[in-house]
């Protein structure tokens, strides 16, 4: 992955743990204003990019809007995510920061905002990462939001609130990744542009003071995927001043069943579950079963995400028994002395007959991290590794990496995700270097959410199986 700078990486630091309003440092809100028709855009939508790819911004603690203006629309190119909103939104900040002599105010593309506080070039890097790092001593509140999408075309959304002025303006917006592009005329005719976090609808949040919450109905526009969205809800001082509140979460497509999650106590700590059993379950009967570890934050709403996007096929149609754990408070990224990933593949063991006796382990993107440092722990737990993406993390022991030889190993990743991307050819190449032989399957043109047919995925995992 791209690295951090000191900033950025004391952005990591956050509470793992499900609550109302998080008491861990809040994150950066970082605005990018950009456009389709303007030549200077491309390296700041480069830049955005890959600061979200970074684990700062995959746990929430860097929140990223790529607002689309369409004021250069005029030039021989309709940008396809052009709003009037953005092209608002920038002006109001433009008469807010004139007003507050905040250096970099202006109406110009591709500027970014941070915080509501920093304005500059988009493209800067240098900027742009010190901006980030001092965002760090800003009293943005992190909110939990929530977001479920009901009877197919409406999103809902809700947070509680930390105590706001009463003039503050709360805010939803709908935030499509992993956007692609050919321009065919203008200043960026020719050229393929990729596009992360792109803000698609945008919405003002009923807000109830006497409740401390807030709630947004957003419309899903016809030809946006569900799957590779994400709300996002900001808490915004008044006349355009800094941010006070921001959260983001992906967009669930149903509401969690309650029954699908379970309460396992590890050393007097509790760590929940989601089981997904096939359809018709017989309990005298064998099953297949995966390890689903989640993605980002790792937290219910990652679950949930991982599951609609990967899992739920298999326990659906194939009659595989799926597992996907919440990383508990005391083991971020599943990391503990206590090993709950352990204790957790005991249980299901000892309540359900698995096929062979050991589940098949996979993850995505922080969770297939979290499944490398697992397998290469205890190897002899699993019947096979899959990641999506993954990477073996550096410095492994040779001894580590041998133990991996019994466990057929298959990383999916974009190929328009150039940090992972080269993270997992390094782990390719680590793992051959041992005689392991892994399988390295680059999608192109994806990004770092990279979408699989679930039948084929699930025809990777039936291949595995004894």
């Amino acid at each position: 992955m791209r690295p951090l700078t000191r900033g950025m990486f004391a952005l990591l630091v956050g509470a793992l743990g499900v609550c109302a309003v998080s008491q861990a440092k809040g994150p950066a809100v970082v605005e990018l204003f950009t456009s389709e028709g303007c030549s200077s855009c491309p390296p700041a939508d480069s830049y955005l990019g890959e600061i979200a790819r970074t684990d700062a911004a995959q746990r929430g603690d860097v929140i990223l809007l790529a607002w689309h203006v369409d004021y250069w629309d005029s030039l021989g190119w309709t940008d396809p995510f052009g709003m009037p909103q953005a092209t608002s939104r920038q002006r109001a900040y433009d008469d807010a920061m004139q007003r507050r002599r905040v250096q970099g105010a202006g109406v110009y593309t591709p500027q970014m905002i941070v915080n509501g506080r920093r304005a500059l070039v988009g493209s800067d890097r240098s900027k742009g990462d010190h901006a980030i790092e001092s965002a760090r001593d800003d009293d943005v509140v992190r909110l939990d939001v929530r977001a479920h999408l009901d009877n197919g075309r409406l999103i809902e959304a809700a947070a509680a609130l930390p105590p706001l002025p009463p003039s503050a303006t709360v805010i939803g917006l709908l935030v499509e990744n992993g956007l692609r592009s050919d321009v065919r005329a203008g200043e960026n005719r020719g050229r393929t542009l990729l596009h992360e976090r792109v803000v698609r609808v945008a919405a003002v949040a009923v807000r109830s003071v006497a409740a401390d919450r807030a709630r947004v109905e957003l419309p899903l526009p016809a030809g946006v995927d569900p799957a590779k969205t994400s709300v996002v809800l900001l808490a915004q001082a008044s006349d355009m001043g800094e941010i006070l509140a921001a959260g983001s979460a992906p967009l669930v497509m149903q509401t969690p069943a309650p029954e699908r999650y379970r309460t396992m106590r590890i050393v007097g700590e509790e760590m929940r579950y989601a089981v997904l059993l096939p359809e018709g379950f017989d309990p005298s009967a064998t099953y297949p079963a995966v390890l689903a570890l989640p993605p980002g934050a790792q937290d219910e709403a990652m679950v949930e995400a991982g599951l609609g996007r990967y899992w739920e096929n298999l326990a659906r149609t194939r009659g595989w028994i799926v597992v996907s754990p919440i990383a508990p408070g005391f083991a971020p990224l599943f990391h503990s002395d206590e090993d709950p990933l352990g204790a957790l593949t005991a249980a299901i063991a000892s309540q359900y007959r698995i096929e062979g006796g050991k589940l098949h382990l996979a993850g995505v993107s922080n969770g297939g991290r979290s499944a490398f440092d697992e397998a290469v722990a205890h190897p002899d737990r699993y019947a096979s590794l899959t990641v999506l993406p993954g990477m073996l993390a550096r410095n492994t022991p040779r001894s580590g990496i041998k133990g991996l030889g019994k466990l057929p190993i298959t990383m999916y990743v974009g190929g328009s995700d150039p940090d992972w991307l080269r993270e997992g050819r390094r782990t390719v190449d680590e793992l051959r270097r041992e005689g392991i032989d892994a399988t390295l399957r680059v999608l192109d043109g994806q990004g770092h959410v990279v979408s699989i047919d679930p039948d084929n995925l699930a025809e990777l995992l039936e291949s595995h199986r004894p």
